[in-house]
């Protein structure tokens, strides 16, 4: 499942919902935040997660206990004894996804959102952090800004997916344009999992990603407004298995 939420129009009776499906811990981290957009974002964020939670086991939200990884990755508490589970979040100012995966033989599910903004260090940042191969595209694009940011959203998603989060090395592994709606991914050395990766225009003007270890055969999935569950997004582009390289 991927369900993402828009929160720039969120009303107090909204907030005040997300903030009562917070752990004790969640509610520190989110008092912690100093502008108020964060704060809401925060709550939004971890409320979708225990509603997707609670859609798939009908545990209310509040019964769900989380730790983190000795990398920082989220999971749930293993004393929750029911079948496996992977999930991430991710929350920009206006727009937050939650991802889940039930029965998993594995926790590796990544999302990540952006917004597209034009960035003045852009190249600087994609010379830093994208293979060569990803470089030459994003020059010879007509539209920068948008690549860079589908890039960075699919590399982000790939690297919490792996519980590498910013420790890992961002062009190690590449993402190809091969048309306008089908993508090759080519992981860091090592990594011979299958994997499809896709990303996903939320209006107005936001870049969604998912990374998810799956069949070369599985379809993409849509992007669920959880505001209004009958509009789905689907992906713009994605790539159903790793292959090609992206020297």
């Amino acid at each position: 499942m991927l369900w993402f939420c828009l929160t720039r129009q969120r009303s107090d009776g909204d907030r005040a919902r997300d903030l009562m499906a917070l752990t004790g811990d969640e509610r520190a981290r989110h008092d912690r935040f100093v502008r108020d957009d964060d704060r809401r974002d925060f709550a939004a964020a971890h409320a979708l997660l225990h509603r997707c939670l609670s859609d798939a086991f009908g545990r209310p939200p509040t019964r769900w206990r989380l730790i983190t990884s000795p990398l920082g990755k989220p999971t749930v508490d293993p004393t929750f004894g029911g079948p496996p589970v992977a999930f991430n979040i991710s929350h920009t100012r206006g727009l937050v996804a939650c991802a889940l995966v039930v029965g998993a033989r594995h926790d590796m599910v990544g999302v990540d959102v952006e917004p597209v903004v034009p960035l003045p260090d852009r190249d600087s940042l994609a010379a830093d952090h994208f293979s060569a191969a990803e470089c030459r595209q994003l020059a010879e694009c007509a539209s920068p800004d948008e690549r860079f940011t589908e890039l960075w959203t699919m590399k982000e998603a790939y690297v919490k997916a792996i519980g590498a989060g910013l420790s890992g090395e961002l062009s190690s592994f590449g993402v190809r344009y091969d048309s306008p709606t089908r993508l090759s991914f080519s992981p860091p050395a090592g990594d011979r999992r299958p994997w499809s990766l896709a990303v996903y225009g939320i209006e107005p003007g936001f870049r969604l990603a998912l990374a998810v270890p799956r069949s070369e055969h599985a379809p993409p999935i849509p992007a669920i407004n959880a505001d209004a569950p009958d509009h789905l997004v689907w992906p713009l582009r994605a790539t159903y298995h790793s292959n090609g390289t992206s020297d």
